[in-house]
């Protein structure tokens, strides 16, 4: 084929074309092929009309396309005597302005008849007409007759309630309601609600409808029914009424919740209970119950009681773990497999659970598979019991240790195949993470384990010679010591040759087989590989793509003809195309898939499937925290602009200075001096920024940030008012690395704070700063992000090191030059298995900010490093901690305000610093019984500001750092809101503080979000 040529729609939609027909160049194309690409481009639902001929000239074939593309929607309207009830509730899943072709207009169709269907008309049928030309979808209904209720009925005794209470419950209008499976639950759920009020448990309800429209109503509300428990489970440790320790026994027994009522759930209930006491170290409960008749006759009772008896036994503490008939294991080894955890009273104690006890069993299995004795067998687990404590005694039984001679795999040697990459897959066999240590030749490859146990010996993969096995390569692991057999580790073999075959491409990758025979020295394990094809792209046809283009679209899929079928990278195509953010669902799968197949489809033969979300969103919040103040926040983004996934963002963020609401400053203090950050901002962002200039030096994925704002800052005694623009590019490198270079501008002012009686003049003297600063400063940003939550995390850490420069060759001011590097890390560690004893928690911070022009001693005041307050140092108020300066106070005339001795009184300041050094460790930890919702904490924060770092201005040069001890408790509602209070180590432990520190302690609570410290 020489070339394709597409008539009757513009640039756009022959990219969507191009990717739909999967035809390559170069290749030739029979009819066949032809009429199959051209199904493809019809699948996408995006051209009322797609033809296609094949022509022959001189120099190859020409496929010709004459496309025509369906019309932008102009409107939809329902027609008919659709009721007006239901006229704006219509589940619309199109809009105008969209293209809707042919299948998304019947999906829309079917839409509309079922929802009609399920809302009381059981007959309604929808027809869809198109009006041309002003491309408008009529969908015409014909309801049909109602399925309505006629009348209501009752069967049963209803006693003590009348039959027109129970019918008058329903909440049915006999003529007026429909009958619908929404009403007939709840219904159902009216009457069940009333008889569990009632404590009625053991009521029975029933609902039916005959074909005349009658509604007959089954009662049984049986007797009043109480729940209580006996024995030792309710002893001294009864809580909340009829508690089971800090769980509520109608919690355990599934009456109150239950759509209705069986006897099964009576024993489910003692089933509960057992397994509650069990996970809390009461091995040996026992539980069951009985049913007691209060009032009336044991045939029809009136009110009966369900008792629950429970005899709880001794809750069991363990306190070792032996290991019996122990012969070939190292002691080392069987201590360490037999070591409880950390046992942390009385947040976490060592009960006898039975998750305690299979771990403890499976820790001792693993540790003997790990060297080699693939047949060792626990009897069964025996408690020596001493009062509360316990030992757990788990006798071995070895069997005989087996070691691995070599590993052989045979790769059929096929077009498409590395088998190198599968023979790398053999040091799995001995190593979790195996390294390679050197590749001798092209036929040897030297590996070395990172296990413990075999940490001085070499993995050796070679390829062997095998003129026996034609069209077969055969690889060969050895080791220059002894390997234990481990089946486990085989599965992880397995598991990366399976990976890989599957990133070639492999479709249905079939067992591999795997034979054991015995060697001169050990085991001799035989991997064989079979033949199989490998699934390549055919070609992508996509759907639902309206106002996206198709540069964006595809770019971002990246998925280009007789690729392989990777999973991996099929999934990293339907996110790439998620992250565009034009889209609330995208789904990418074969279309072999599709319910209907009217073309000869292939694995390869993929369709993307889109819907593309409203180009507007608006969002609206509160926040509030002790150093910026309260505020509310109003946003609204202009999603997918051009069709190519940028955003436009619109932001206003307006505190105290804005609101001045005094019910909302007294409800949300911030000490001594009101704050406040009110902003306006405009961002835009463009997630693939590569001008054409530029294409062959960007990366694919660049995105380009960019934003203009303007924020008012309310500080202690001063207003900080800042101008900025910013803009910069931002690469993702592999999954856990950001990194972002550009451009901030910024023209700074600061004045006294409105109702401040200071002067401006004496505000620059104290802090050294001129009235007006202009930053201009290039910036490089690197983030590396290994958390498993950034909104709560549990393990992994977080990097941030920022650079910036602002010299006055790029505009900054003569007296505002300066250098800075700003460097934050978090390391987080869980305790436990899923952090069940908790989070450990240490942040570091480390800033330098250097005055570069020789006009200057001093940063502005805008630039400088402050700490203190939530999300720095708890131990001390807002920007509090460092150096501060005095500033006269003045009255409401002007005049110096004198204290009785006649000498000026002083507020004071907090300059901030040229250095910064900040160290916060923290131990987060559930609170027994509420963990789920309330966690504590204990946390210990360290840190100071530098005024200066040279020898000017600042005695001492280095102050001592500050540090304060404190507690909080932890909320996860969403995002994590946290309260917290700390106090300085000298206050606690009665050391002389100086003025400063006394005055700017921690004087109230601090509130927070987030675990950003």
């Amino acid at each position: 084929m020489l070339r394709i040529e597409i008539e009757g729609c513009g640039a756009d939609d022959q990219r969507y074309v191009r990717s739909a027909l999967g035809l390559t160049l170069g290749r030739s194309v029979d009819e066949a092929t032809l009429a199959h690409a051209l199904e493809a481009v019809r699948l996408t639902d995006r051209y009322r009309r797609v033809e296609g001929q094949r022509h022959r000239e001189a120099a190859g074939d020409v496929v010709r396309l004459a496309v025509e593309p369906w019309p932008v929607v102009r409107g939809m309207e329902l027609r008919g005597d659709l009721p007006s009830r239901l006229k704006d509730r219509a589940p619309w899943s199109i809009r105008k302005g969209q293209r809707i072709g042919a299948r998304r207009c019947e999906a829309q169709r079917v839409a509309l008849e079922s929802w009609l269907r399920t809302s009381g008309y059981p007959k309604a049928v929808v027809k869809v007409e198109r009006l041309e030309p002003d491309a408008r979808l009529i969908f015409q209904v014909a309801v049909g007759p109602p399925d309505a209720i006629q009348r209501l009925r009752l069967e049963g005794v209803p006693a003590p309630y009348r039959a027109d209470e129970l019918l008058e419950g329903l909440r049915l209008k006999p003529g007026a309601d429909l009958w619908t499976e929404t009403t007939r639950r709840e219904a159902l759920a009216r009457v069940r609600k009333r008889f569990v009020r009632d404590r009625r448990l053991f009521g029975t309800v029933e609902l039916d409808r005959s074909p005349e429209g009658t509604v007959t109503l089954k009662v049984a509300p049986g007797p009043v029914v109480r729940l209580a428990g006996e024995g030792s489970g309710f002893g001294a440790h009864r809580i909340l009424g009829r508690g089971l320790g800090w769980t509520r026994l109608k919690d355990l027994v599934p009456l109150v919740r239950a759509e209705r009522f069986s006897p099964e759930l009576l024993d489910e209930g003692a089933r509960r209970i057992t397994r509650t006491l069990r996970d809390r170290g009461y091995l040996d409960v026992a539980v069951d119950h009985r049913t007691e008749v209060l009032k009336g006759p044991a045939s029809a009772p009136q009110e009966v009681r369900v008792v629950y008896r429970i005899q709880r036994g001794p809750r069991l503490v363990l306190k070792s773990v032996r290991a019996t008939k122990v012969q070939e294991l190292e002691t080392e080894a069987v201590r360490e497999a037999t070591a409880l955890p950390p046992s942390l009273p009385p947040l976490q104690t060592n009960y006898a659970t039975p998750s305690l006890l299979g771990s403890m069993e499976d820790r001792l299995l693993h540790a003997y598979r790990s060297r080699g004795y693939t047949d060792v067998r626990i009897g069964r687990p025996v408690l020596e019991r001493d009062g509360k404590d316990a030992t757990l005694v788990l006798e071995v039984r070895e069997g005989t240790r087996r070691t691995l001679e070599a590993v052989i795999l045979d790769v059929p040697d096929l077009p498409g195949w590395n088998p190198w990459e599968l023979a790398d897959q053999l040091p799995l066999a001995a190593a979790d993470r195996p390294f390679l240590e050197s590749i001798q030749g092209g036929r040897l490859r030297v590996y070395r384990s990172d296990r413990p146990e075999l940490a001085s010996q070499l993995l050796t993969v070679q390829e062997l010679e095998t003129p026996s096995k034609p069209g077969i390569r055969t690889f060969r692991l050895t080791s220059d010591g002894v390997l234990p057999l481990v089946r486990g580790d085989f599965a992880s073999v397995l598991a990366g040759v399976r990976q890989r075959l599957t990133s070639w491409g492999a479709l249905r990758p079939p067992s591999e087989t795997l034979r054991v025979e015995e060697g001169q020295s050990g085991a001799i394990v035989h991997i064989g590989i079979p033949v199989q094809p490998l699934g390549r792209v055919a070609r992508l046809m996509v759907q639902g793509a309206d106002a996206s283009r198709a540069r964006a679209v595809l770019r971002s899929a990246q998925l280009q003809p007789d690729e392989p079928l990777d999973p991996a990278r099929l999934a990293q195509a339907q996110a790439r195309v998620g992250n565009l953010g034009a889209f609330d669902r995208v789904d990418l799968f074969s279309a072999l898939e599709l319910e209907e197949t009217p073309g000869n489809w292939q694995e390869g033969d993929l369709v993307l499937s889109l819907r593309e979300r409203s180009p507007w969103v608006f969002s609206s919040g509160f926040g509030y925290d002790k150093s910026q103040g309260y505020h509310l926040g109003f946003g609204a983004q202009r999603l997918n602009l051009g069709g190519m996934g940028r955003t436009l963002d619109f932001g206003f963020r307006a505190g105290d200075a804005t609101i001045r609401n005094p019910t909302l400053r007294r409800w949300f203090p911030t000490g001594t001096y009101t704050r406040s950050v009110d902003m306006y901002s405009v961002g835009y962002s463009d997630p693939f920024f590569a001008p054409d200039v530029l294409s062959g030096l960007l990366p694919d994925q660049t995105q380009l940030l960019g934003e203009a704002a303007y924020i008012e800052e309310r500080r202690s005694l001063y207003l900080l008012r800042r101008r900025r623009l910013m803009g910069g590019l931002e690469w993702q490198m592999g999954d856990h690395w950001h990194i972002q270079a550009g451009y901030r501008f910024e023209r700074s002012e600061v004045a006294a704070a409105p109702g401040v009686n200071i002067r401006d003049e004496d505000l620059a003297v104290v802090a050294r700063i001129p009235g007006r600063a202009v930053i201009s400063a290039p910036y490089l940003q690197v983030t590396r992000d290994l958390r498993d939550n950034p909104l709560d995390p549990t393990a992994g850490s977080f990097g941030v090191l920022r650079l910036e420069f602002a010299n006055q060759a790029f505009g900054t001011s003569s007296n505002s030059s300066f250098v800075k590097v700003d460097a934050r890390q978090q390391w987080h560690w869980p305790l436990g298995r899923r952090a069940n004893f908790g989070v450990v928690s240490l942040a570091l911070r480390a800033g330098v900010a250097r005055p570069t022009a020789s006009t200057s001693e001093e940063l502005p005041l805008a630039e400088r490093f402050f700490a203190g307050g939530p999300g720095s140092h708890r131990g001390v108020e807002p920007d509090a901690l460092g150096p501060r300066g005095a500033i006269p106070r003045l009255d409401d005339a002007g005049q110096p305000v004198l204290d009785d001795q006649g000498n000026p009184l002083f507020q004071y300041l907090p300059l901030g610093g040229q250095g910064l050094a900040l160290a916060s460790l923290e131990y987060r930890f559930p609170i027994p019984f509420l963990g789920s919702v309330v966690w504590g904490e204990v946390f210990v924060d360290s840190g100071q500001v530098y005024q200066n770092l040279s020898d000017v201005g600042q005695r001492p040069r280095w102050p001592p750092l500050r540090t304060a001890l404190g507690l909080g408790l932890i909320f996860k509602i969403g995002l994590p809101l946290k309260v917290e209070y700390a106090a300085d180590v000298k206050r606690i432990l009665g050391r002389p503080r100086t003025p400063a520190e006394r005055d700017t302690q921690l004087k109230s609570v601090l509130i927070s979000a987030g675990f950003q410290f």
